[in-house]
């Protein structure tokens, strides 16, 4: 029986097409698991409506973050089979069966599917994946990342879009600090390592919402101390499971995209240049182009420092505003570039190689001049540009 697990935390707006989506499931066994973790809206009164759905089991704690709400549910699941799910999210039709299906004929451990990106808007884009097909746990751990172009190898690194053996997982899941409440289903990568066998379907199931509110794109709590505290413990795994020298890099890496896509003022704020790009001086008017989370971490560093002239912000899934430091800003389209403006360099605030690829090729099919193009500079993500009083936590990888 496979049992999807969904922590809640004022999500009242998405909850109900949530489980929705997994109860119009089809073909399989399953139980829905869900904890309320502390809402202060009213998810936990929708919540409510499926307490005497059959396949529904539901909780709710005090808030202690979406790590203690999926040991919760851990706890109360009885399948040997897990699918974590985000509150905001969704599946598409026949997901589980599909899933179900691929995992029993090539015997894999784990079976991951592709995502598409929902916006704002009401536009999807799919993320790019690495080829569908067989892969074996350990070479899928010690490809996630591309030491040498940053996010190249592109597979899901959360805990969401993956059926998984319950053995692989539950363990990891037990003993992290219940405190980590960033980045924490980056446990996953240890269960690639103890995977046998995995498959990675073509298939776009997993909805991932674009969700300014979400946990991923806004902070409260102190990123330094979330990573040192996540670091330290996958330090610790690594060497009880004599991990290769390549996933320690990786882990290095996995830190700094953490601190662009949510701690860049903590780690890069006292920097007196503008991080991971080069050239990009104090006075100089940019443009950035990404609204994700990196975009959103990068746009609210510029306005704070006040170091630099930010002459617009776009993106090419555009016509919609997001917060920043509290100011509704309008995420404009990259037509909005002018080829003719060469004193604006444009910043391209996106993490994923492919994506950062596409952009590159799409102004220089305009014109734009490639001087103007900032894309991240790979020779510096290393440990000398975060904040030194996080480097004794890496010194030794």
């Amino acid at each position: 029986m496979i049992s999807v697990i969904i922590p809640v935390y004022n999500s009242e707006k998405y909850i109900n097409e949530c489980i929705n989506s997994v109860l119009s499931q089809k073909g399989v066994e399953y139980e829905v698991v869900v904890v309320d973790d502390g809402s202060i809206d009213d998810s936990l009164k929708i919540l409510e409506v499926y307490k005497n759905d059959g396949k529904i089991k539901l909780a709710a704690k005090e808030n202690g973050g979406a790590n203690s709400a999926r040991i919760e549910a851990l706890r109360m699941s009885e399948g040997d089979e897990l699918f974590f799910l985000d509150a905001d999210d969704y599946i598409l039709p026949n997901t589980l069966s599909a899933m179900s299906e691929t995992k029993k004929k090539y015997g894999a451990d784990i079976v991951t599917c592709a995502m598409e990106k929902v916006f704002p808007n009401g536009k999807k884009s799919a993320i790019p994946m690495i080829p569908e097909g067989y892969y074996g746990g350990r070479d899928i751990a010690c490809n996630v990342l591309s030491l040498d172009e940053f996010y190249k190898c592109q597979i899901p690194i959360g805990l969401c879009g993956h059926l998984i053996n319950r053995n692989l997982i539950e363990g990891y899941l037990y003993s992290l600090d219940r405190n980590i409440f960033f980045s924490e289903d980056r446990i996953i990568w240890m269960a690639f390592f103890k995977a046998n066998k995995m498959y990675l379907m073509g298939d776009a199931f997993y909805q991932y919402r674009m969700n300014s509110d979400s946990v991923s794109h806004s902070h409260s709590k102190s990123i330094f101390n979330n990573e040192v505290m996540l670091t330290e413990y996958l330090k610790k795994e690594l060497e009880r499971e004599n991990a290769p020298a390549i996933m320690k890099k990786e882990l290095v890496q996995f830190v700094i995209r953490d601190f662009l896509i949510a701690g860049y003022e903590e780690a890069f704020g006292w920097l007196d240049e503008l991080y991971p790009f080069e050239g990009v001086k104090k006075g100089e008017r940019v443009i950035v182009y990404g609204a994700g989370a990196f975009g959103q971490e990068l746009v609210k560093h510029i306005l704070k420092s006040n170091k630099y002239e930010l002459i617009a912000w776009v993106d090419s899934q555009y016509g919609y505003t997001k917060k920043v430091n509290n100011e509704e800003m309008k995420v404009q389209s990259p037509l909005v570039i002018s080829d003719e403006d060469n004193n604006t360099l444009i910043l391209v605030a996106v993490t994923l190689y492919r994506a950062r690829m596409e952009i590159e090729t799409s102004l220089a099919a305009r014109g734009i001049d490639k001087n103007r193009i900032k894309n991240i500079a790979v020779n510096k993500l290393n440990l000398k540009y975060i904040n030194p009083q996080f480097n004794r936590i890496l010194e030794d990888l």
